[in-house]
Formats: structure tokens, sequence, C-alpha cells
């Protein structure tokens, strides 16, 4: 028999790093699943692939900037980031305007359509997670959401150490967690 100890490490008494690291596995799995994709993202959001809907809610809370910044920031390459930008500007959700700081370059910002169609998925995304947790005591969801954007917030803080290597010296991992004082609108 297999229980959830032995799942965890194999200890009867798992460390909150090696619970921590189960349950992040787990929420992995189910992120990776386009049918949960879809319940959270809502129908508006269909089409969109999980890094598309990550990408348009980091410009829609941190845009506008150049492409190069948006690449550091999400620690890939301009070329990787040029085509998920292309992705999002085709779909119309992202356009390009003029840095006013020098106007020989160009900001990416979310569109019209995409802060619209931003704050459909926050807000299914919303009315999801508050349906999963819907059972739990108020105190309890509470400190979840403040737990989670601590953690975020702290692995990102932590990222570029735990990434850096003598042949690195870029930036690595996904893109800071949103200021916990600034929320997407309408979500």
């Amino acid at each position: 028999m297999t229980d959830s100890s032995t799942r965890m490490g194999g200890r009867e008494d798992p460390t909150p790093g090696v619970q921590v690291r189960h349950g992040f596995a787990l929420l992995l799995q189910w992120a990776s699943r386009s049918e949960f994709r879809r319940y959270v993202f809502g129908p508006a959001a269909a089409d969109l692939s999980a890094t598309d809907a990550a990408l348009l809610e980091y410009l829609t809370l941190n845009g506008p900037m150049r492409l190069s910044d948006l690449a550091a920031r999400w620690g890939v390459n301009k070329s990787t980031m040029t085509s998920q930008v292309h992705r999002l500007e085709a779909r119309g959700l992202i356009d390009r305007r003029p840095d006013p700081a020098d106007r020989r370059a160009t900001l990416l910002g979310t569109s019209a359509a995409g802060i619209e169609l931003q704050q459909r998925i926050g807000a299914a995304g919303a009315a999801a997670f508050d349906e999963i947790l819907s059972t739990w005591a108020p105190e309890d969801r509470e400190a979840l959401g403040a737990m989670l954007v601590r953690f975020a917030n702290e692995l990102s803080a932590a990222t570029p150490r735990l990434f850096q290597t003598p042949a690195s010296a870029g930036p690595g991992g996904p893109p800071p967690p949103n200021d916990p004082e600034k929320t997407a609108p309408d979500a």
C-alpha cells in the first residue's frame, strides 16, 4: 500500500519542502491539462495557451515595455519572446507603440481587446477558484491566497540566485509575480 508520505519522499513526517514540492508537481500536472485551463481561463480564452494567457496578464499589469525588457524579465531570449508576442499581436491582443523615451524603439502594450479579454479571463479564474475553495473556511481561503502570493514573491526573489551558474550572467526563471498591491482590472 502506498500512502501519501511514501509518495512525498518516503518519510512518515514529510518536511515542508517535500510537501510544497509535491503540491507544486500536482499543480503543474493539473495546469498542463487543456480542460483545466479552459475551466480556469473561461471560454473566452479557450484557444490561448497557458503561456499566452500569462503573458497577456503580465503585460496588462506591468506594460507597456520593450521586447528586450519583456524577454529579460521572462528569462528567455528575444527570438523566443518574439514568437510569443507575434501570437498575441496576430489576435489583436497586444499592440506596439512608440517609446516616448526613444522614438527609434517600440513598446509592447495590451490593446483594448486584450484588456477586455484579460478582464474576462481574470473573472473566470476568480470564479473558478472561488468555486473550488467554496467548502473552505473563509480564513483558510484568505490564508491560502496570502501565502501563495508570498511564496510566488519569494520564489521570484530567489530565482536569479537559484538559476545563476558560472556560465550564465543573465536573468533566469519566470517574471516576478505581480505586486500584491496591484490587481488585474476587475479580477
